[in-house]
């Protein structure tokens, strides 16, 4: 059941992690200079903080559910308050017309060359490849980042 708790807690880490990185691109967007390094910081110090946090309950006898059911009281009350300042679909669809990111139409695929369209395809292996090992990447950190704190 433990191994069980910790994967799940990993995938819910994992897309949390994409969620934090998606939002903090489109804040890049409109905020005009580069920010995502202050989430990654800040991240990095609410993981301190956490764990400071989990040593003084565990100091004072608290056993893991009893941290984990306050620890998700005080996140759904967190998520409830904050959740409308996240940036929604509309507003990613807006930021990228009004930065001209997405204005020219695509290729069909009668209009690209046989030479491009070989191009592409290996471009496209290169990108799934890459996204494979980032993946794994991701994965191992995740599982040093859960398993670290046994």
């Amino acid at each position: 059941m433990f191994a069980v708790i910790l994967c799940c807690q990993g995938f819910v880490g994992y897309f949390q992690n994409l969620g934090i990185n998606a939002q903090s691109v489109l804040a890049e967007v409109v905020y005009e200079r580069p920010i995502v390094g202050a989430f990654h910081g800040v991240f990095s110090i609410g993981g301190v903080v956490g764990s400071l946090i989990a040593g003084a309950f565990a100091s004072m006898g608290w056993g893991l559910v009893e941290h984990w059911a306050l620890w998700a009281c005080v996140m759904t009350v967190v998520y409830l308050l904050f959740a409308k300042q996240l940036f929604s679909r509309e507003d990613e669809e807006f930021i990228n017309v009004y930065r001209n990111v997405s204005q020219s139409e695509p290729k069909t695929p009668q209009s690209i060359s046989p030479s491009a369209s070989k191009a592409l395809r290996a471009e496209k292996l290169t990108i799934i490849c890459l996204g494979i090992v980032g993946s794994l990447g991701l994965l191992a950190e995740q599982a040093v980042g859960d398993w670290g704190s046994i």
